[in-house]
């Protein structure tokens, strides 16, 4: 178990090093780009926030980091991730949400909850 963390700790810091200029880079980009191509570098950092969301939940998993428990809105969350989970679905899906609005904040860490919504 002890050789896991280490790993996982060493991975994520790898990852980390790897993503954070490539974040940096597409949203300097973007400002140079036409409304088009700009959605595109807005995919890369969404979805290198994504990855860097991950890399946090490894080094939480190393004891290395620590989740962040906060008062999360479910549904901010799912309309945040909304683009991002239209653009990774097939186009003979369908997705469709029902939000209501003014539901009490839930204690937990966003980027969890981030990820339990794109597994389903």
């Amino acid at each position: 178990m002890e050789r896991l963390e280490v790993l996982a700790s060493g991975v994520a810091h790898v990852l980390n090093n790897l993503l954070t200029p490539m974040i940096g880079c597409a949203t300097m980009l973007r400002e140079s780009l036409c409304p088009e191509k700009a959605r595109m570098a807005d995919v890369i950092v969404e979805n290198g926030n994504r990855a860097a969301r991950l890399v946090r939940q490894l080094l939480a998993y190393a004891g290395k980091g620590e989740f962040v428990i906060s008062p999360a809105d479910l549904t901010d969350c799912v309309r945040t991730l909304g683009n991002l989970l239209k653009a990774s679905v097939p186009e003979v899906v369908h997705l469709k949400t029902e939000l209501r609005s003014g539901l009490p904040p839930v204690w937990a860490d966003p980027s969890q909850i981030a990820q339990i919504i794109i597994d389903l």
